[in-house]
Formats: C-alpha cells, structure tokens, sequence
C-alpha cells in the first residue's frame, strides 16, 4: 500500500466512523506510543447489512494478548453502545490462533466461504448479542463471588455444611514458626531459602509454558 492508499483508506475510515459510529481504529502501545496495528467493525463484504469485527497486530507485538483486548473493546462497542445484533468474524482456515482467538471470545463457527478472486478458504464466525450479554453477566457474577468470597475456614465449613468430605489443614502459629514461615504463606520475605527458590522456579516454568500456549 502506497503513502496515498493508506491516506485514503484512513480517509474511508473516518468517514464510515462519522456515518455508522464504526471503523477501524489505530492501536498504539500505552507503554511506549508503538504503533501496534488496527482492530474494528465495517459493514462485511458479502453482505453489508451484516458487521464484520477484525483484528490486525505488527509481529512485534504478537504474544500479548492485544488481540483479545481489542476484540473484547470493538465488541462491547458493537453490541453495548450500538446495539448490533450480531457480528462476524473470518481468518484464513491455517490461521490457529486466530481460531483460538474467537473461542476465548465466544463466537462460535458457522461455515466457510471462498472469499476474492483468489477463493482464499475462510472460516466465518459469528457471535450474537445474546451470547455477547450472557457471558458478560457470567463474567460479572464470578467477579463479585471473588469480591464475596468468605475466609478459607468459612469456605470448608459451608462446603462440609453442604455434605462435601474436603479435608483441609490449617497450620498454627507453633508450626508456622518452627518452619520460619511466620504467618503469612504468601509472603516470600517471610520465607527460608529454600522455599522461595522453589516457588522462583516454579513461577519461571509456569510463564514459559503461558508463553509458549499464547
């Protein structure tokens, strides 16, 4: 694309998002003002009274999950404040992650298309505000249980309460301090040697494999 394309398109762009409220929006790392891609809704190709969500990153900016936040951003748009009443999406069917993308977002596959001159296959996806609104209010009830959630001793008693056989222990103060531990397990400052190299170690093998399934 030329220096006069792109001049267009952006042109384009901010046109549609003054007619429609819909457009593709620059993305900029907060961090350091990086240009990170474009993420947006237009009307789809093969049916415009039909939108269309999309996602483009820079390679350097793969594996930080913007993707997901962009998407989860232009959703809450579409179907919060413009009151869509569903949108699609389409990735190359080699694309894995993009798959995996819509998944954790909660679209759900529909067919594919032979999409250009080319007859590209693509996988289309959809996602309806229904769905949109009930997983967001799942979201939000799993957020206050969170907030809501009773002291660790409170937890087993209801659940014993409840006919669950969950044993639990509960170290006193004498044992906490023979292991040096104090009281607080999760602080580190408070722990032996050991403990905290263990704990390091396990922290650094549980961030290479988030890495690595990203």
């Amino acid at each position: 694309m030329t220096t006069e394309q792109a001049r267009d398109r952006l042109h384009a762009e901010r046109e549609r998002g003054d007619l429609m409220g819909i457009q593709y929006w620059p993305m900029f790392l907060r961090e350091t003002g990086e240009f990170a891609g474009c993420a947006g809704l237009r009307p789809w190709s093969l049916d415009p009274s039909t939108i269309e969500a999309g996602v483009h990153l820079m390679r350097s900016v793969w594996g930080l999950r913007l993707g997901e936040e962009a998407l989860l951003g232009i959703l809450a748009h579409g179907f919060d404040a413009l009151s869509l009443p569903k949108i699609v999406a389409g990735h190359g069917i080699e694309h894995r992650n993009s798959r995996k993308l819509l998944e954790r977002v909660g679209f759900q596959y529909t067919h594919d298309i032979l999409w250009s001159a080319s007859e590209i296959k693509v996988c289309m996806w959809e996602i309806t505000a229904e769905v949109w609104r009930q997983r967001r209010s799942v979201q939000n009830q799993d957020s206050e249980a969170l907030e809501l959630e009773p002291p660790p001793r409170t937890q087993v008693e209801h659940l014993r309460a409840r006919g669950s056989r969950v044993e639990t222990i509960f170290p006193d103060s004498d044992s906490l301090d023979a292991l040096g531990m104090g009281m607080n397990l999760m602080d580190l400052s408070t722990r032996r040697p050991s403990a905290q190299a263990g704990y390091n170690q396990g922290k650094a093998i549980a961030d290479q494999l988030s890495e690595f399934w990203r």
